[in-house]
């Protein structure tokens, strides 16, 4: 990782750094003097490790809540444009490489890194009539799911009723289709399940081709000749991708149509083309749709409630509002064009075994969401594009204002109880202090402490990402935690050249000391009380990080030297 150079620590940064070491971070926390890394922190945020891809980096991150990394994956692409960390540890990451199909979101392969950073299986889903983009999601059984464009010729669209008027210039059509993957040695896939949009079109254009039928008798079917008027390959433009493994059911997104929809995944393949077969009966065709009702004709665009939304979701089974919906619905093409933001909560409403049923307009769902923040209408939130959520286990929300590169979290009274900007940009981690031009992000993903993907693993904080950092005071409850696990004592602290650590049992420990850019300076194996020379270094923060080998243990302690 490169981190560049940093200004040495003068001694009146040194004795305030005393002094924040002295009184135990507890509270609330503004960090207002930081453009990038920690904004803001409390003890009401949700803590665990959040998981992040900028958009210009080939780098994957995963920070506490302190803003410090405690693990970070290299590939030798930028991301295309998710990642998530399996149950095992592995990374499993959308990448971006050059391909014929490209657009907003452009992936075209998909990575498996191991914890310990090495590239476990790849598999390019690049070619002249195919490409993976944005979104993956993984599966209990360990295969993935993963979107892809599709294309098709403008005869193949015409003939199925596409008006001519709103075939691109390219004279070629994107549909989406999903895959359910195997990894399979290296290099291989096995494609365990397919489902592709365009087996589930209707159109009211042309009598006498394929498809013909009244739109709003069909809500189970894709209008193919909506939105009215555009003339885009990626006519669609689906950008996530979920999965309920209580109801076996997928969830996509369509930032062009404005509605998130809901597919049975218990079908076969062959009953994924069709509308019949699976739990539910109805093969491929959708399940449930919300967001504009006018994509079906069965409403106006008064009656839109999504706006080229990103990142719809279920809410995990045990968290507050399990079984909902969560969307992060960027605002564009709001009425009377108002740039503002929102996350909205949405019901489903399925019956005890999965169903969904028309209410009495003929549409799917409550007519508004159960929750919007804010609630107020705001230019200050928004994001044009990308961006995603997260409802939380203790009911907060996790917020990607991708655009601004803000990752920040709400309690459900709106208020902010942790924020952090991205301070990774085009050329790697900038400055403290400066702007952070280059840093999107597409989604985030936070993970518990007792997320079985760091069972035995080291977790402790290494450093914080930007270069040149401001001295922080924060202290995550899982640091606190550490703190409890081993028994010793450390002095002097401050210090001027040697440390001493004594341990009340002769145990086998590893001794590992830090600068505060994250680099090693020592390792020594000790099995009692030990001293160590630091003399040779500048003044500062340092890192003393203890292993007890027998115990499987692991401390951290801030040491200062003066």
């Amino acid at each position: 990782m490169y981190f560049g150079d940093r200004n040495r620590i003068d001694l009146k940064q040194t004795c305030l750094i005393l002094c924040l070491t002295i009184f135990a971070f507890k509270a609330n926390k503004s960090y207002s003097q930081n453009t990038v890394g920690l904004l803001e922190y409390s003890t009401a945020s949700d803590e665990g490790y959040t998981l992040f891809a900028p958009v210009n980096s080939n780098y994957t991150y995963l920070i506490d809540n302190c803003g410090f990394e405690v693990h970070s994956w290299e590939s030798e692409f930028r991301p295309g444009l998710m990642a998530y960390l399996m149950e095992d540890g592995t990374l499993l990451r959308a990448a971006r490489i050059s391909g014929q199909l490209v657009a907003g979101g452009s992936g075209g392969r998909v990575e498996m890194i191991n914890w310990e950073n090495e590239l476990i299986w790849s598999y390019d889903f690049s070619t002249s009539i195919q490409n993976s983009h944005h979104d993956l999601a993984v599966l209990p059984n360990g295969n993935f799911l993963v979107l892809l464009w599709d294309l098709h010729s403008a005869n193949e669209a015409i003939q199925m009723g596409k008006d001519t008027s709103f075939i691109p210039g390219s004279q070629t059509l994107w549909s989406e289709q999903i895959y359910e993957i195997k990894p399979v040695g290296t290099d291989q896939i096995e494609i365990v399940w397919e489902w592709n949009a365009w087996d589930h079109m209707i159109q009211d254009f042309d009598s006498e081709k394929e498809n013909f039928g009244v739109i709003h008798d069909h809500p189970e079917k894709l209008n193919i000749n909506f939105p009215f008027g555009l003339n885009s390959a990626d006519w669609m433009h689906m950008n996530s991708i979920d999965y309920n493994p209580e109801l076996d059911q997928i969830c996509i997104n369509s930032r062009n149509f404005n509605e998130f929809y809901i597919i049975d995944h218990s079908t076969t393949t062959e009953e994924a083309a069709g509308s019949t077969g699976g739990i539910y009966g109805k093969g491929g065709d959708i399940l449930f749709r919300w967001g504009n009702p006018a994509a079906y004709n069965k409403g106006t665009p008064q009656d839109r409630k999504l706006f080229g939304q990103h990142d719809a979701q279920w809410i995990e089974k045990g968290f507050p509002g399990q079984g909902n919906i969560i969307v992060f619905n960027n605002g564009a093409g709001r009425p009377g064009n108002t740039l503002a933001s929102t996350i909205e909560e949405i019901i489903t409403d399925p019956d005890a075994d999965g169903f969904y049923e028309l209410n009495q307009e003929g549409t799917f769902g409550a007519d508004e969401s159960l929750w919007v923040y804010p609630q107020e209408l705001t230019e200050d939130f928004f994001s044009g594009r990308i961006s995603g959520t997260q409802r939380l286990s203790n009911g907060n929300t996790l917020i990607a204002n991708g655009q601004e590169a803000l990752i920040f979290e709400v309690d459900q009274n709106e208020n902010v109880v942790w924020s952090y900007r991205n301070p990774v940009a085009f050329f790697g981690p900038i400055e403290q202090g400066e702007e952070s031009f280059g840093s999107e992000l597409f989604k985030v993903r936070r993970y518990s402490y007792d997320y079985p993907a760091f069972d035995g693993r080291d977790v402790s904080p290494i450093a914080q990402i930007e270069l040149d950092p401001n001295p922080t005071d924060c202290l995550t409850t899982s640091l606190e935690d550490e703190l409890n696990q081993i028994e010793y004592s450390i002095y002097p602290n401050p210090f001027t050249d040697n440390i001493n650590i004594d341990f009340p049992t002769n145990s086998e420990y590893q001794v590992e000391i830090f600068n505060q850019i994250g680099q090693r300076l020592s390792c020594d194996k000790v099995s009692g009380s030990t001293e160590i020379n630091i003399e040779a270094n500048s003044k500062g923060i340092y890192l003393v990080k203890i292993l007890d080998q027998k115990n499987k243990k692991t401390q951290t302690q801030t040491i200062i030297k003066l």
